[in-house]
């Protein structure tokens, strides 16, 4: 404690310069973890806060008066203010992610607790039982609809999840069905496509949590790369470099999951077939037909023969 109290003196007498002095209490504080309470955090914020010291070494010996009390005391202080603002900017930043996030949901981890305890069985069941339940409903509908006039049926079923009442109605009208008869069809449809959605959250979060400590990390490692100081500085570029490589990884693989389509929030071309008493053939066509044609469903807005 003698030495570390005259690395103030030390300083004023040039013994040792700023960078020496500002990598001295660095690394007295790296020794005395327990000292400062530092050992209950972790190592990320660890080493913001040895950042901190070796950035702000200059300011730290210039406001220090020696009339006021020994440079041990004066330091805990400033290093107990250190680490409180740190721990604010660990809590602003969060939250910044959590606001600017598009796909980030509020109660994490209420979220996680959900997702692990879906239990697929009862998924399984409940969808045989949906599709059981849909089986055959607007087959005796549209039984003898022209084949080129169901392109937007079965489209807008494959969009149950998206599609909107006023489109239900529209599409409802086409096809010289209720609107609670096309209305029901896409509400089973719907709550067959829940579980998808939250498969599918859960995927986005991941990714975007991931996203965010590689970004953080990356931050970390251009901070220190700037630094002149040398302390330490090899070893926590390797760990945050490691760190870095391992969230990076999480964000492509979710991201390349998502971008191919590893969830679409849509029901299968089976269920459809089975609503509309066609073969899976046949929806594949005509959603095929709905992607290379130039017709909306304002063309099909018209007295249709059936």
């Amino acid at each position: 404690m003698y030495k570390f109290n005259q690395i103030p003196s030390r300083l004023k007498n040039n013994d040792i310069t700023i960078h020496e002095a500002s990598n001295l209490i660095a690394e007295f504080v790296i020794k005395n973890q327990p000292l400062f309470n530092l050992d209950s955090y972790d190592d990320d914020f660890k080493s913001e806060i040895y950042l901190r010291i070796l950035e702000s070494g200059s300011r730290i010996f210039s406001s220090y008066e020696p009339e006021s009390g020994s440079f041990f005391s004066y330091f805990y202080c400033c290093l107990l203010s250190m680490i409180s603002t740190q721990i604010k900017k660990e809590a602003i930043k969060s939250l910044n992610f959590a606001v600017i996030s598009d796909e980030c949901i509020k109660n994490y981890d209420e979220k996680i607790i959900s997702y692990s305890n879906i239990n697929t069985e009862t998924y399984a069941a409940e969808k045989q039982k949906i599709e059981s339940t849909l089986k055959g409903k607007l087959c005796y509908k549209t039984t003898n609809i022209n084949k080129k006039d169901k392109m937007i049926l079965v489209i807008a079923l494959k969009s149950s999840f998206f599609i909107t009442d006023e489109q239900i109605k529209r599409v409802a009208k086409i096809y010289n069905l209720t609107y609670s008869e096309l209305y029901d069809v896409i509400q089973k449809l719907k709550e067959d496509l829940l579980y998808k959605q939250d498969r599918k959250t859960m995927y986005v979060e991941r990714r975007n949590k991931a996203y965010y400590y590689h970004k953080r990390y990356e931050n970390q490692i251009d901070r220190i790369k700037k630094s002149k100081e040398e302390l330490c500085k090899e070893s926590l570029l390797k760990n945050l470099y490691r760190k870095n490589e391992l969230h990076e990884k999480r964000w492509q693989n979710y991201n390349k999951k998502l971008q191919n389509g590893y969830i679409h929030i849509r029901p299968s071309n089976k269920t459809i077939a089975g609503i509309l008493g066609i073969c899976e053939r046949q929806v594949a066509y005509y959603l095929f037909c709905g992607k290379n044609t130039n017709k909306t469903i304002e063309s099909y807005e018209k007295p249709m023969k059936v």
